[in-house]
């Protein structure tokens, strides 16, 4: 059978039974998945089938082979074909991936002097193990693998077998018949191997060698990539991307005057690595562009160049306002811009023309906002259409550009949302259809939840009566079924759409009703839905399951003292029960080195002082002092929150006669702690 057709044939079959080849696949790759973070199962195969030349290999890239790499070092070491497998995964990096011969591995090898009298025997392990693809074709079954494996074979030889893989990357980095684009990728991933362990063995010639080449290039494509490959050089020099420019700042400001689409994507990325690095010289380079150019630049996108002009726009610092500044932006055609953004295509991509009017929010917000007023009617369209998928692009221009959509609280003050800002993203919502948006909203897969979350919050924040018509319309029971299995440990996803969805009153009990329930499908209940539904926790705790005040390393200080509140109204028995999930975790978090892990964990502190000291004293119970000690110190010294948490600990360890007691009285010798009112916990 044709190997291609035999893909083709697995693939047809593995979707036939989604949800059995998805836990299969599980087992061996937990990446993938249906929540947002996930690498979704269709998307897995799709790669899979186009990337795959046979069908095992097809199989190795299903199941996520490259995150066996440690035991395919092991073998490669075993076989003395450790050597022979770095060198195939340099040349599959540096080559991006192309086919490559036996008589290619032997060529590299003989140039660096490597000993290949044993290698003929390697190679053929190499294939009969299938680290390889085949005898005609030695590439790892997948790049990624190759990436992995280089790393892992690194970390396991001897300083003398890391000799020859350095002369084996040297001898790659300074050939030419290598793409940019592949060094660039063989360098990034030397460079995140090992917290750049790595790139010593990259010696300053050969880096010198391709920054020349970085220097030739004269097409768009390939200045685009000769400045990522500057960016990912930078760190494999001692003094940084100032010195990798030194003495090319003119060819950097003539790519910025003539960037043709592609470059201002690479551009962007050069410059705004430059400008965490060394800021006053990279805006000392920026103003050497004539402003008029950049004017011109931005006044003729188009829909093709429109993101990678607006990538470099941001990098330009045109909201700086000095006179460079505002001969760009006073220069700038604003009835081009409007007219691109009145007739944006609806085939094109909606990011670019909202990264556009992003790159110009704060330098020139009323332009920006005069854009998005004519881009309204295509913008509506688009959410109405798939507000689902669609709201992953337009959530850019609620978030970056109006400012009225903020899940990180950061607009705030001065750069709050004004009256106009606000009208326009109401604007958005003009006659659309609620019924109709709920019907797709209630279609959302678990992955695209965020999305809802965030179509829900600016509808909140914009038009409440609008949002509490749209989350009774909301088809909830469908949205429970899409959780699933997941309801047993809910996804923060979920989580969030849900706490988001229950933002008013009236809204609030469709919620607490949609959580009642589900209330059986869950093992533990985050506390967040605790907040929505308090006596559906109660009867959640009664039956011996438990509030997930810790999730893995983190404790929600936030919801914990309405918790306690919470039980201590409706069921105080039940308190030291949900109290004991977090107390481990709340040991080990107050005994952290960092004084940032004490600065919100006061309040709840506080209500376990005043209702459940014993579960505190278990906590106190739980650390060392002489780990402790460290943190407690620099908590004592930190911001307000951090000094607040230690006036509990003190307090709470005062009485106690063991180490951290005696550490409690010494800290609190060095300074009379603030009295801990208990009143009204």
């Amino acid at each position: 059978m044709d190997p291609q057709a035999a893909i083709r044939a697995i693939a047809s079959g593995l979707l036939a039974d989604r949800p059995a080849t998805l836990e299969a696949v599980r087992r061996a790759d937990g990446h993938v998945g249906d929540l947002m973070m996930d690498t979704s199962l269709e998307e897995r195969i799709e790669h899979a089938a186009k990337y795959a030349a046979v069908p095992w290999q097809f199989c190795f890239v299903l199941g996520g082979g490259w995150r066996r790499a440690n035991e395919a070092t092991s073998t490669a070491g075993a076989l003395g074909a450790a050597l022979p497998l770095a060198a195939v995964a340099i040349r599959q990096l540096a080559s991006r991936d192309s086919s490559c011969s036996a008589a290619d591995i032997t060529e590299l090898l003989i140039s660096t002097t490597v000993d290949t009298r044993n290698l003929g025997a390697a190679l053929d392990a190499l294939v009969a193990e299938r680290l390889v693809i085949s005898a005609n074709d030695f590439r790892c079954p997948h790049q990624r693998f190759a990436a992995v494996l280089l790393g892992r074979i690194l970390e396991r030889e001897d300083e003398a077998s890391r000799a020859s893989v350095a002369a084996i990357l040297n001898a790659v980095v300074t050939d030419y018949s290598f793409p940019l684009a592949g060094l660039r990728t063989l360098l990034h991933e030397l460079w995140f191997n090992d917290y750049g362990r790595w790139r010593r063995l990259i010696r300053r010639e050969s880096i010198e060698h391709l920054l020349a080449r970085c220097w030739e290039v004269s097409e768009p494509d390939e200045v685009m990539t000769a400045c990522f490959v500057l960016t990912e050089i930078s760190p494999f020099l001692e003094d940084g991307i100032a010195i990798a420019l030194q003495g090319n700042e003119s060819t950097i400001v003539s790519w910025i005057e003539r960037a043709i689409n592609p470059m201002g994507h690479g551009l962007a990325r050069l410059l705004n690595d430059l400008l965490n690095r060394r800021e006053e010289f990279a805006i000392e380079l920026i103003r050497r562009v004539n402003p008029i150019v950049i004017s011109g630049l931005i006044s003729n996108v188009d829909p093709a160049s429109a993101g990678h002009v607006a990538d470099l726009a941001k990098s330009l610092r045109l909201g700086k306002g000095d006179p460079w500044a505002q001969r760009v932006l006073e220069n700038l055609d604003k009835e081009k811009l409007l007219a691109l953004a009145a007739s944006w295509p609806p085939e094109a991509p909606l990011y670019r023309i909202i990264s556009l009017m992003e790159a110009l929010a704060w330098p020139y917000e009323t332009l920006a906002l005069d854009m998005v007023e004519v881009f309204l009617p295509t913008a509506r369209k688009k959410l109405t259409a798939d507000p689902v998928l669609n709201f992953r692009e337009l959530d850019d221009l609620a978030w970056h550009v109006l400012r009225v959509l903020d899940p990180l609280g950061v607009y705030t003050g001065k750069y709050a949302p004004t009256t106009r800002h606000i009208h326009l993203a109401r604007a958005l919502f003009d006659n659309v259809d609620l019924h109709d948006l709920a019907r797709k909203l209630s279609l959302a897969p678990l992955r695209m939840f965020q999305q809802v979350s965030f179509l829900l919050a600016l509808l909140h924040r914009v038009s409440g009566p609008k949002f509490k018509r749209l989350v009774k319309l909301i088809d909830w029971d469908g949205l429970g079924a899409t959780i699933g299995a997941h309801w047993s440990h809910l996804p923060h996803e979920a989580e969030t759409l849900i706490g988001v969805a229950a933002s008013t009153s009236e809204s609030w009990m469709t919620m607490a009703n949609f959580i009642q329930r589900n209330l059986g499908h869950m093992e533990t209940m985050p506390p967040r839905l605790a907040v929505v539904a308090p006596d559906a926790a109660v009867e959640f705790v009664r039956v011996g399951k438990s509030i997930a005040l810790a999730n893995y390393s983190q404790v929600a200080w936030n919801y914990g003292e309405f918790v306690i509140a919470l039980f201590m109204e409706k069921a105080p028995e039940l308190l030291p029960s949900v109290l004991a999930q977090c107390i481990p975790t709340i040991a080990k978090t107050l005994s952290e080195a960092d004084p940032s892990w004490y600065k919100e964990s006061s309040p709840m502190l506080k209500a376990m002082l005043a209702h459940a000291p014993e579960s505190l004293q278990r906590v106190l119970d739980m650390m060392s002092a002489e780990k402790a000690a460290t943190g407690w110190k620099a908590a004592m010294s930190a911001g307000r929150g951090s000094k607040k948490t230690m006036d509990v600990l003190l307090q709470a360890a005062w009485d106690r006669t063991d180490a951290i007691g005696d550490l409690a009285r010494q800290l609190r010798k060095r300074r009379k702690p603030r009295s801990i009112s208990t009143r009204g916990i």
